[in-house]
């Protein structure tokens, strides 16, 4: 799009060819494997593209932080054969690299963690043992954010321990959440209940701390 003439872009198309930016992005390297020890090319995966992907990662965090953000995850398109890959069904590039993104409500990307397939591991200040990946994830990313800051999040982030522990930083979500997530004591109408009531119909209730809501809706 660079090079088009449509959506031209004087100071990089008038400095570089295009035929001579492909052949220089295809044979860059970012690092000399030498420096690197075997045991840090063991604990990350990322290692070969590690100091680009820090780069990126410190001027993420010098963003400002607003008020309401975002988090969830994306593929970057990407066919190689490493086993970093993942194939994500329903995404508009389903083959690629996962990579979860706290962005702001304009995309703007704000933090971000690569998955690195099974063994992915996150750390924080507080007991995660009870949280799945997806809770940990979100929760790192949180890390960087103000008190009364609020989150919106997808189903596979969302848990009601995920909710309480932000809770507890003074940082608020939202979240769709899946069935088998939903606390046992919760008595939402059924299914089929609901399908009675009509279209638009909502049904919820409030945990007896007062602290969350649980709704769901046809």
């Amino acid at each position: 799009m660079v090079w088009k003439r449509f959506t031209r872009i004087p100071v990089i198309a008038d400095n570089i060819a295009r035929d001579r930016f492909f052949q220089i992005r295809s044979n860059l390297k970012v690092i000399n494997d030498n420096d690197v020890s075997d045991d840090s090319k063991k604990s990350d995966k990322f290692w070969k593209v590690r100091p680009l992907l820090s780069k990126i990662w410190e001027r993420c965090l010098q963003q400002e932080r607003p008020r309401i953000v975002s988090i969830d995850e994306q593929i970057i398109p990407f066919h190689g054969q490493i086993s970093m890959r993942q194939y994500v069904k329903g995404k508009p590039n389903p083959v690629g690299l996962k990579v979860f993104v706290m962005c702001t409500t304009y995309g703007l990307p704000l933090d971000f963690i690569f998955y690195e397939g099974k063994g992915t591991d996150v750390q924080s200040p507080e007991d995660t043992s009870d949280l799945d990946l997806g809770g940990k994830i979100a929760l790192k990313l949180s890390d960087s954010l103000q008190p009364w800051s609020s989150i919106y999040v997808d189903r596979y982030l969302t848990s009601e321990l995920l909710f309480d522990i932000l809770l507890n930083r003074e940082v608020f979500a939202t979240g769709t959440l899946m069935k088998n997530k939903v606390p046992k004591l919760t008595e939402l109408q059924t299914d089929r209940d609901m399908k009675r009531n009509g279209r638009g119909s909502v049904d919820q209730i409030v945990r007896n701390d007062k602290k969350m809501l649980f709704s769901q809706m046809v």
